[in-house]
């Protein structure tokens, strides 16, 4: 409780809640006084402009998604095999602005969903410079140097010292957003996620729409967007270079498309919904398991109702240009890891006969927490009422960052409340049918890994978060639409309950509002703050601290015995000690037998080990002791051959690396110039860690 009010009161998250106040206000203010189109727009986008220019974002932002809307209309070309195609996802994304903005033609309750989403999309907006988090400086904000090497092509097909699985995952995410790096900012990747967010947002409630009734298409379509952008667990999700916003897009893709093609099978959208699901394959590993349940679904559904799948030129240009990505991606994992597919199904590709590379390591299948079935199942149940309820305790440390919220929790309970008979009438069409059916195998898969896995991550169920809002979004609406039919078939007044949602709708909202706020995959942080002059971004490089006291280029690489994520402020190649050691590393290269650590830091081609001597000097955790014993062998082995001293304080320091001597056993015989310089390395190391 201490903690709670302690975070509350904090200055910079006082001045957050002040600021979305105001927020709020001033969008009701537009509402009610600009009556016009013209007017309301015109306030509409000034504002929005003018808080990610204060907030020092409103550059990358608008890069970022004219750069995304140029791979959209190269897409679009390629399908359409025609130049004036290029220009369609930007005029589709301008009609529907048009159609969100439509002042006179939208009602209060519709307002209120479409300015609950721009809150959202502004409060990520407005912290995201901040809001650095551990997986995305790990990896994703650092494509030059631990995708490429600053090596180009080349570089992107080498193992670049790396031994962690999360640097040869597939990388279609971090390839895609390779231009977007910047030697000032981390921004413009940042945005790219912001822009996803809002068009998986908007895609979620298409396909809510498309499965309801006709004249309530557009009505559902803005709930659903006001909806999910309640979740924390996709929206916060919009602050990070992490994967998961785009893999769930992509299959969201492969969801629309099949509804589209129940109702006209229009051959473009096989073609559509085929190669996104073939490009999620690239994006995370866990699209191996959803989306390829996804596909099935769909595939067995068309059998099933005896629908014949349809192809035509555009259809099979794009599933082969996905298929060509999608080979590109694999190659990539093939050539680093022996295997075409990192961190997944590791024991089946061994057992085809592909064989692991060195320096990798097998993952073991997790397993649930707790011992035997019963055990599990228990387990399993408790699991699942944290997640949808108090996200609390040690098992919901990565839960909590990504939750579902309540109104997850309340659709789901809604749905699965449903009798029978309303289970019929909300499928009695292919495309109802078809979601459904999706939604309860998503569910059911996602029940599955709460029992097996040992850790759970909010943020592996997007896709069930999105589909829970669309399912409970068409089961609300057409449950509500027949009892309004059949109580004007009897003449009977009808009972709403309109009043009563719509005051339900403001204190839910309001409260995801709070929690989104104060919650995220890098914890609540406030905004970034104000600056009324700048220059359209936020300068990473100076106020987040790059690192760089060597000048060390983007390919030299550096093994770090330093804190995560500060030592992947390092602008070099840098892998810390606990990505070799720790989950998805090869924990038998850190065994304090030192030929085998020097084997590798010769197969690495190390240049330089970063040491933070507080780090190292650390006895109460055993990693840290062991990373100390390695660390001082190497030294008394003559493996280095220079001290390079970067902080004031003398607490860090660069050993560049004797790569001869590295790579010689340990029982080489030593020249007395070696041994001399063991012995002043030895001192001046002592010093510096004492």
């Amino acid at each position: 409780m201490e903690n709670i009010l302690g975070q509350l009161s904090y200055r910079p998250n006082i001045l957050m809640s002040a600021e979305i106040l105001i927020w709020i206000i001033i969008f009701w203010g537009m509402y009610k006084f600009a009556v016009k189109n013209t007017s309301f727009r015109a306030m509409f986008f000034s504002f929005v402009l003018f808080i990610a220019y204060i907030h020092r974002i409103l550059l990358p932002f608008i890069v970022s998604g004219i750069y995304l809307f140029t791979i959209a209309g190269l897409i679009a070309m390629l399908g359409k095999f025609k130049l004036s195609a290029f220009f369609e996802p930007f005029k589709y994304a301008k009609d529907k602005l048009i159609i969100y903005t439509d002042r006179e033609n939208r009602d209060g309750t519709e307002m209120l969903f479409f300015f609950t989403f721009l809150t959202i999309v502004l409060i990520q907006l407005s912290r995201i410079n901040i809001a650095m988090d551990y997986d995305s400086l790990r990896y994703g904000l650092r494509s030059e140097y631990v995708l490429t090497g600053g090596r180009g092509l080349k570089g992107f097909f080498e193992n670049n010292g790396f031994v962690n699985m999360v640097y040869s995952y597939p990388k279609g995410f971090e390839l895609m957003t390779l231009p977007l790096n910047s030697d000032k900012t981390y921004g413009y990747v940042l945005c790219v996620n912001i822009w996803l967010f809002m068009a998986s947002s908007v895609l979620t409630g298409m396909i809510a729409s498309e499965v309801t009734n006709k004249n309530q298409k557009l009505h559902v379509e803005i709930v659903a967007l006001g909806l999910v952008s309640l979740i924390p667990g996709i929206s916060n999700m919009a602050v990070t270079a992490k994967t998961d916003i785009i893999t769930a897009f992509l299959q969201l893709v492969f969801i629309y498309s099949l509804v589209k093609y129940l109702k006209n099978e229009n051959a473009d959208h096989v073609g559509i919904g085929l190669a996104a699901l073939i490009l999620s394959y690239t994006m995370k590993p866990t699209a191996y398991f959803f989306s390829t349940v996804i596909g099935i679904t769909g595939l067995l559904y068309l059998i099933r109702n005896k629908i014949k799948i349809s192809f035509n030129g555009f259809s099979i240009r794009l599933i082969m240009a996905a298929f060509l990505f999608f080979g590109v991606i694999m190659l990539r994992t093939y050539i680093i890891s022996g295997l075409p597919v990192a961190g997944v199904f590791t024991d089946i590709f061994e057992l085809l006969g592909f064989e692991l590379k060195y320096p990798f390591a097998t993952p073991g299948m997790p397993q649930g927490k707790a011992d035997g079935f019963i055990a599990n199942l228990v387990n399993t149940v408790i699991r699942a009422f944290s997640f949808l309820f108090f996200p609390a305790g040690e098992d919901m440390d990565h839960v909590r960052m990504a939750w579902g919220g309540f109104v997850f929790a309340i659709l789901l309970l809604f749905i699965l409340g449903r009798k029978k008979n309303e289970i019929k009438l909300i499928c009695k069409n292919r495309a109802a049918e078809y979601v459904f059916v999706s939604f309860y195998i998503i569910l059911a898969l996602s029940v599955l890994t709460l029992f097996l896995l040992y850790q759970v991550d909010g943020n592996y169920y997007t896709i069930l978060y999105q589909l829970t809002v669309i399912a409970g979004i068409v089961a609300f609406y057409k449950i509500k639409a027949n009892k309004h039919l059949a109580c004007e078939t009897h003449g009977e007044k009808v009972k709403g309950r309109d009043g009563y949602i719509k005051a339900e709708f403001y204190i839910l909202s309001a409260f995801m509002i709070f929690v989104t706020a104060f919650s995220g995959w890098a914890g609540a942080v406030g905004f970034t703050p104000v600056d009324f002059v700048n220059r359209g971004y936020y300068n990473h490089s100076i106020e987040y601290g790059w690192e760089n006291p060597l000048g060390l280029t983007k390919s030299d690489r550096v093994v770090a015995f330093a804190p995560e994520p500060d030592c992947y402020k390092i602008r070099a190649g840098v892998e810390s000690f606990v990505d070799i050691d720790g989950s998805g590393g090869n924990v038998l290269l850190t065994d304090t037998k030192l030929n085998i650590f020097k084997e590798y830091m010769s197969f690495a081609d190390i240049d330089y080990v970063y040491v933070d001597m507080d780090w190292l000097n650390d006895e109460t955790n055993q990693r840290h002791v062991r990373a100390k014993t390695l660390f001082t062998y190497m030294l008394e082995d003559g493996d280095f051959s220079d001290i390079y001293i970067t902080s004031p304080d003398g607490k860090s320091a660069y050993f560049k690396v004797d790569k001869e001597r590295m790579s010689v056993p340990w029982e080489e015989e030593m020249s007395a110039s070696l041994k001399k310089r063991i012995e002043e390395q030895i001192i001046v190391f002592k010093e510096l860690i004492e």
